[in-house]
């Protein structure tokens, strides 16, 4: 199960707070639709992983990709952040 939540805890950006498990392509989909939804909004874009419990390799290279693309990722347990450290460099 995957949920994706927008905070408004800051006006200055976009924060969405990501829970669950990013499996799948129905979950890389819904991941997918709200990074386009959250880009033209022109505020920087920030994904709040402390609610990620598995990512698959997939998810990953997506993670991977919007953070290059300069989305911020926070808040990933230290398994998550080193996947993603290992995939970005």
């Amino acid at each position: 199960m995957l949920r994706i939540t927008p905070l408004d805890t800051n006006p200055r950006q976009c924060e969405l707070r990501i829970e669950g498990r990013l499996v799948g392509e129905a979950s890389l989909s819904i991941l997918r639709e709200e990074l386009a939804r959250a880009a033209p909004l022109g505020r920087p874009l920030v994904l709040e992983l402390s609610g990620v419990s598995f990512a698959d390799p997939p998810a990953l290279a997506v993670l991977a990709d919007a953070s290059r693309r300069g989305v911020a990722l926070v808040g990933g347990s230290a398994w998550l952040t080193a996947l993603l450290e290992g995939i970005e460099t």
